[in-house]
């Protein structure tokens, strides 16, 4: 089922850069989360080499697709599935039990 969003950003495995998150992403981090969604809300990061190019891609699930927006209605996302396999890590919101069913499942 696509109601997840991906947004992909070129970046660099340069160590000093590596936990910069781009504007776009910091702003999705300093959302507030209602109680009653907190179970829901999640946003997840994985690393992607493209030939010598690297990619963040962050997934938004559909909780943090709804308070998240209007700062998405800026940026260059598009629908997908749910993310599943290795190399996940969680940007914001109660991720480590989607982070755990997801690797069961891969």
């Amino acid at each position: 089922m696509i109601d997840w969003q991906v947004l992909s950003f070129e970046t660099s495995l340069d160590p000093q850069k590596a936990n910069v998150h781009p504007p776009i992403i910091e702003a999705a981090q300093n959302i507030d989360i209602p109680n009653g969604s907190a179970a829901d809300f999640c946003v997840l990061v994985r690393f992607r080499p493209e030939g010598e190019k690297v990619f963040r891609d962050y997934y938004f699930s559909p909780a943090a697709i709804l308070l998240c927006g209007p700062i998405l209605a800026h940026g260059p996302g598009r629908p997908c599935e749910r993310p599943s396999g290795p190399g996940l890590s969680p940007v914001k919101g109660q991720c480590t039990t989607f982070i755990l069913q997801s690797a069961g499942a891969s």
